[in-house]
């Protein structure tokens, strides 16, 4: 979908990405991680009241830092 070709170009061009979702996040972490960069994965339903800011901080824990948040969360 979208998040992962954003995830995918964001690693190309030499970001570490985290990747937040509600499902499997293993096929896009392997995208990102075949071009040498990591890829930090949070299982979140960003629906859920809490669930942002936490997702948010695990992220921040994994990657040392966030440096850019881009997002493409949908409700459906």
């Amino acid at each position: 979908g979208l998040g992962a070709a954003m995830a995918r170009a964001l690693a190309e061009a030499g970001a570490d990405v985290a990747l937040v979702a509600r499902g499997d996040l293993s096929a896009t972490a392997a995208a990102v991680e075949a071009t040498g960069r990591r890829a930090a994965c949070v299982q979140a339903d960003l629906g859920r009241p809490g669930e942002a800011d936490r997702a948010l901080s695990a992220a921040e824990t994994a990657l040392d830092g966030r440096r850019a948040l881009v997002t493409g969360a949908s409700k459906g």
